[in-house]
């Protein structure tokens, strides 16, 4: 991870696209506590869902079926999760190819 971010900075830095960079400015961080402040609700609202699945997980193991109600859950947990994994993988499809055609003319 520490290699491929070091390795894309000095691309950006010292690399062949010429439009990337122009050197620090202030502008880079404006926004920057917006920017924190939603990410940061973003990523408690994920733990607090996932926390939650686990818990009612925990608590329905108590129940008479248990095993049935749990199995229900988890298939229910795991159909969420391939959900989830849609629009990340959208956004990775449109948004890289319009990046380096933009800043490289790929």
């Amino acid at each position: 991870m520490v290699v491929a971010v070091c390795g894309m900075f000095g691309y950006i830095v010292w690399g062949g696209c010429l439009d990337t960079w122009s050197g620090f400015s202030m502008q880079a961080f404006a926004g920057l506590w917006e920017f924190v402040k939603l990410s940061t609700a973003s990523g408690v609202m994920l733990c607090l869902e996932n926390w939650y699945y686990r818990i009612l997980i925990l608590v329905t193991g108590n129940l008479e079926n248990s095993t049935i109600v749990v199995d229900a859950l988890s298939v229910y947990m795991s159909i969420n999760g391939w959900e989830m994994m849609i629009p990340p993988a959208f956004f990775a499809a449109t948004g890289c190819p319009r990046y380096g055609y933009r800043f490289c003319n790929v």
